[in-house]
């Protein structure tokens, strides 16, 4: 059992892509452009 659990652990890591460093994440937003806001009251 242990051999077959390494054999399907080694062929995931294969098709699985390569863990690439993540980027720095960028607040959504500086994405979005600014929509004016009407105050409500």
């Amino acid at each position: 059992m242990d051999l077959i659990v390494r054999l399907f652990l080694r062929l995931g890591a294969l098709f699985e892509p390569p863990a690439v460093p993540q980027p720095i994440p960028v607040p959504v937003r500086n994405w979005r452009p600014r929509l004016p806001v009407a105050p409500r009251g």
